[in-house]
């Protein structure tokens, strides 16, 4: 395991010897070639920012974790992990905002409301790629998969050149403290069950819309959520 538990306010305060473990400064090999590394949801560590709870703002270079619900954070070449998610507010990486529900950190794609918001989690996969030959006669592998360039469902990168590593989008809906999952009309139902089965297939199927589609899916919520 490379990524060690800390908290990241106690980081930034310089109780560093009680609070982390560390790794090398020096990124090891295996670790760039480790399934850990091509979990992480960014190709490369970027500027984030952590808003605590008390006001304060704690910045790193930050990754999200697909495979942990977890925020990675580099420092001086070493490589933690964010703990301490009770006083932490919200998480921003470049443009995508991010916050902790119970133990668990979610990327946040739309916010309703102040009680209601769209998140989404990942999972992760290893996909083994399949041999074939060009029309040179070259061998190669190539993934078995059609890309899904529409819905941007997934992020997949190569691992150890005979296989991928998927990161599959999985959609729930945040009401007060509660998660519902929202991948399927179904789910959605059980988050709105004022809106019949008809009313929101009626609404997707006029409406060509597609539920893998960030968009689409913020349109749906938008509708069943209203009782009228």
């Amino acid at each position: 395991m490379y990524f060690k538990r800390t908290t990241l306010l106690a980081f930034f305060l310089a109780f560093i010897t009680a609070s982390y473990s560390q790794t090398s400064a020096q990124l090891p090999q295996d670790m760039v070639d480790s399934s850990e590394f091509k979990s992480l949801l960014f190709a490369n560590f970027m500027d984030g920012v952590v808003l605590m709870k008390s006001g304060s703002i704690e910045k790193a270079s930050m990754n999200y974790n697909a495979k942990h619900k977890s925020i990675n954070f580099i420092n001086a070449g070493k490589y933690y992990t964010l703990t301490g998610l009770e006083d932490v507010d919200t998480i921003y990486i470049q443009q995508k905002k991010f916050v902790p529900v119970k133990n668990d950190i979610y990327e946040v794609v739309n916010q309703f409301d102040q009680s209601t918001s769209l998140l989404v989690s990942y999972t992760t996969s290893t996909r083994p790629l399949i041999s074939t030959t060009d029309h040179n006669g070259t061998g190669k592998q190539v993934d078995n998969r059609v890309s899904n360039t529409v819905s941007d469902v997934y992020v997949s990168r190569n691992y150890k050149g005979n296989s991928d590593i998927e990161l599959q989008k999985h959609f729930w809906i945040k009401i007060g403290q509660t998660l519902y999952k929202a991948d399927t009309k179904t789910q959605l139902r059980k988050a709105f069950p004022f809106k019949s089965k008809e009313e929101i297939d009626n609404y997707v199927e006029s409406n060509n819309l597609n539920l893998l589609v960030d968009n689409d899916l913020i349109a749906v919520i938008e509708f069943i959520s209203k009782r009228k």
